[in-house]
């Protein structure tokens, strides 16, 4: 029943617009809105897969819409992980989500080989021509790159919402990247 659940546990984790909706409930500001945020501090960590910032937003600008997100983020992209539908982002802008959040309790999984789409879950059911054209040796890899994601948010989950001690998750590939800071 809801009335069990612990409300201090709470996390959320969105992938793609679904990430930009964690980033904004983290408290990311949105100059084009007039500087809302919607900061929900019932939310303890958030998952943010393929995050970005915004079309055209500088590193200066992203630090500063990035400064209220205080609580624990993991991020979650790859160094294939750009443009979806024309909305402008690159990889660096995916990773800029990131190094613009302030330092403390954030993290970083990097997955080389990863697109946009080895994070939405459903790889079977997407046709390689579908928002973006996928590589061969991206689709033989998704297995593994959902196995990296899911040791690493059990992993930053438990840490972040349980206060279990946490290094780098067992079960990440040998060639990902994992930054806390």
């Amino acid at each position: 029943a809801w009335a069990d659940v612990p409300m201090h546990r709470i996390a959320l984790a969105g992938h793609s617009f679904g990430a930009r909706t964690a980033q904004a409930l983290a408290g990311q500001t949105f100059p084009n809105a007039g500087g809302w945020s919607g900061i929900d501090q019932r939310i303890k960590a958030f998952v943010a897969m393929s995050p970005a910032l915004g079309k055209g937003v500088s590193a200066a600008q992203a630090t500063s819409d990035a400064k209220a997100m205080t609580r624990p983020m993991l991020v979650v992209s790859g160094s294939l992980d750009g443009e979806v539908l024309g909305n402008g982002e690159s990889v660096e802008s995916r990773r800029r989500v990131y190094d613009a959040l302030p330092a403390g309790a954030k993290a970083l999984l990097w997955i080389p080989g990863a697109d946009h789409l080895s994070f939405a879950g459903n790889e079977k059911l997407i046709p390689s021509n579908f928002l973006i054209r996928r590589e061969n040796a991206t689709l033989a890899s998704e297995a593994a790159h959902h196995r990296s994601v899911a040791a690493a948010t059990v992993a930053w989950l438990k840490g972040q919402l349980l206060g279990q001690p946490m290094g780098v998750p067992a079960g990440l590939a040998a060639e990902d990247l994992w930054l806390r800071g």
